[in-house]
C-alpha cells in the first residue's frame, strides 16, 4: 500500500509539475538519482589535479595573485572520500589515511571503524565542513588551478531542477560551486571571438556548448552535491552544471574549459545527440544518430 501510494504521489506531483510547465515535455519526476557515464569512471589524484583555462581567453592581469582559505586536511578529505568509493574495505581506506586525518575523523565521529559506507562518508565529509583548522592558498596563474587552489575559491549554492536526456528528471537538487561567470569575471579576459565554451573531462570526452548558455548565473564548476563531495558515479570530483540544458551537457570528471570561437560537437553530440539539448525543446537528438 505504502508503494502504491508512492506511485499515486508522484504521478499527481508529475501533473502538477507538467501543468505548471515545470516538467520538460517527455520527462518523469524520480526521487533517485540514476548513474549513467559511457565508460569507466576517472580515478581523482589530488596530487595531480588542475583545472586549465585555455583558448581565446587570457589572465585578467599578468600581475594578478589569489589568495583564500581552505581547512588544513580539506583536499586530502577530498581524496579520502573519493577513494571510499573505489574499495569495499572503506575502513581499510581509513586506516591507510594520515595520521592527521585519521586524527580529524576521530575527532568528528569519535572512531575510524565504521559499520557502513555511508557512515564513514559523513565522517569524512564532517572534516571537510567542519576544519579545526585553516590555511591560506595563493594562485599566480590563473588559466591553472590545482585542487586546494579551486577549492578556496568563492562558492555559491543552487537549489534547481536537473532533466536527463533518457527522461528522467529530478526535483530541488542543492548543489554548491564556484559560478562560472563570476569566475570568468574575476580572474579572465574572455577574447570576444570566443562564442562556445568546450568542457575537456578525463579520457579525452568533450561536450559544447554557446558561450551565452555557460555565463548564465546558474551555471557551476561544481564540487558539492546535497552537501557531499560529488561521488565518482556523478562525476567526482568537480563535473560543469548547466541546469538548463539536459543532464549530459554538465561534463563528468571535469578538467578544462576552453573558449573557442569555432563550435566543436563533443562526444555524445557527434554521435547523435542534438546541439544544444535545451529540454523544455526536447533537444534530445540531432540530424546525425551515430549510435541511435
Amino acid at each position: 500500500m505504502g508503494l502504491f501510494d508512492d506511485l499515486l504521489n508522484r504521478r499527481k506531483q508529475e501533473q502538477e509539475a507538467k501543468s505548471s510547465k515545470r516538467l520538460p515535455p517527455g520527462q518523469s519526476l524520480t526521487n533517485k538519482f540514476p548513474v549513467l557515464t559511457y565508460g569507466p569512471n576517472a580515478r581523482f589524484d589530488v596530487k595531480t589535479w588542475d583545472m586549465r583555462f585555455f583558448g581565446e581567453v587570457r589572465p585578467k592581469s599578468d600581475e594578478m595573485t589569489y589568495e583564500g582559505e581552505i581547512g588544513v586536511l580539506a583536499a586530502d578529505a577530498y581524496q579520502l572520500y573519493n577513494e571510499l568509493f573505489w574499495e569495499r574495505d572503506y575502513n581499510r581506506v581509513i586506516a591507510n589515511a594520515s595520521p592527521d586525518l585519521q586524527e580529524a575523523i576521530r575527532a568528528q565521529a569519535g572512531t575510524t571503524t565504521f559499520d557502513s559506507q555511508e557512515k564513514a562518508a559523513e565522517a569524512v565529509n564532517a572534516v571537510i565542513t567542519h576544519p579545526t583548522a585553516t590555511k591560506t592558498v595563493s594562485n599566480d596563474n590563473m588559466l591553472r588551478w590545482n585542487f586546494e587552489q579551486f577549492l578556496s575559491l568563492p562558492t555559491v549554492e543552487i537549489l534547481t531542477d536537473i532533466h536527463c536526456v533518457t527522461r528522467w528528471s529530478k526535483f530541488d537538487t542543492t548543489w554548491v560551486g564556484v559560478r562560472f561567470r563570476d569566475f570568468c569575471d574575476t580572474f579572465l579576459t574572455v577574447s570576444p571571438q570566443a562564442n562556445y565554451v568546450i568542457a575537456h573531462c578525463d579520457y579525452g570526452y568533450t561536450t559544447n556548448l554557446p558561450i551565452e548558455a555557460m555565463m548564465e548565473e546558474d551555471v557551476l564548476l561544481t564540487y558539492t552535491y546535497e552537501g557531499q563531495p560529488i561521488e565518482p558515479d556523478h562525476g567526482g570530483p568537480v563535473r560543469s552544471f548547466v541546469p538548463q540544458r539536459y543532464f549530459w551537457k554538465s561534463a563528468k570528471f571535469l578538467r578544462g574549459i576552453e573558449f573557442s570561437a569555432d563550435d566543436k560537437p563533443g562526444f555524445w553530440e557527434r554521435n547523435g545527440y542534438h546541439n544544444d539539448g535545451d529540454p523544455f525543446k526536447e533537444e534530445r537528438y540531432g540530424s546525425r544518430r551515430g549510435f541511435f
